[in-house]
């Protein structure tokens, strides 16, 4: 209704709701036209994001060490039955991430919340890493529901020039995936 009221039109609905998130995260009210509409999103959400990469960085060791295998027993327990699929065509590969630290990584490398917003608690969503020539391109997250590929992001949250023939190899292996969740 904000939104509305003040005739903000959300360009990018994923990034948007990945902001809001970010703003719950940290108390904003979700009521305020400052928060919820802003004039460059891309730039404020990056910038809590970052902000809160940081605050995750700074704990001890231990603690991220502690948590980092907490939160890999559980995602091991909903997800393992995906691990070793792995998609190539050409000088392009998609695998499973299978790790909560490999999430940990991929946000790092590409600058983008799939570990932030703990992307590997989603339980219906599979989280996949694209690469081109062995270096990694996309983060792929994919509905296991209804098997529909909710976005593909590269560095700084936007898609790679190579986007389109990852969506490719993506859509021509979904069978691969159904066939893991029938088998599970």
């Amino acid at each position: 209704k904000i939104c509305i009221r003040n005739n903000y039109i959300v360009g990018d609905a994923k990034l948007w709701v990945d902001y809001l998130d970010l703003l719950e995260y940290y108390w904003k009210d979700l009521k305020n036209v400052k928060y919820v509409c802003p004039a460059d999103l891309r730039k404020v959400h990056d910038k809590l994001m970052s902000r809160k990469q940081k605050e995750i960085m700074k704990k001890t060791f231990e603690e991220n060490k502690k948590q980092i295998g907490k939160n890999q027993k559980h995602y091991l327990k909903a997800k393992k039955h995906f691990f070793g699929l792995i998609f190539s065509e050409k000088n392009i590969s998609i695998s499973v991430i299978e790790s909560v630290k490999e999430f940990l990584v991929e946000g790092c490398y590409h600058n983008h919340c799939v570990f932030t917003n703990e992307y590997y608690k989603k339980q219906n969503s599979l989280i996949l890493s694209a690469k081109v020539d062995g270096i990694p391109t996309e983060t792929i997250q994919l509905s296991l529901e209804n098997f529909e590929i909710l976005q593909s992001r590269g560095r700084g949250n936007k898609a790679s020039k190579h986007n389109k023939q990852i969506l490719s190899v993506m859509n021509k292996n979904l069978h691969h995936i159904q066939n893991r969740m029938k088998a599970a």
